[in-house]
């Protein structure tokens, strides 16, 4: 049977107005910075979700080219 779910076509706005805060934050508590991260694992929740997340971080092209790959 599963779940029948639909996003709302604001989510991946507020992700992207939010996502880089967020992030933020939770690397500050460990002394680091995006800039240090070298992968990034993203739900893949669909393709506006990744790109925005990927705005929003402003990532370069291919970080997030495993998610997009699981969407696909």
């Amino acid at each position: 049977m599963g779940f029948d779910m639909v996003l709302s076509t604001y989510v991946p706005r507020i992700l992207q107005a939010n996502v880089a805060g967020i992030v933020d934050g939770l690397l500050a508590e460990t002394g680091q910075q995006r800039a240090d991260v070298d992968h990034w694992a993203v739900h893949p929740g669909g393709k506006a979700i990744l790109d925005k997340v990927s705005e929003g971080l402003e990532l370069v092209a291919d970080a997030l080219d495993g998610p997009r790959k699981v969407l696909r």
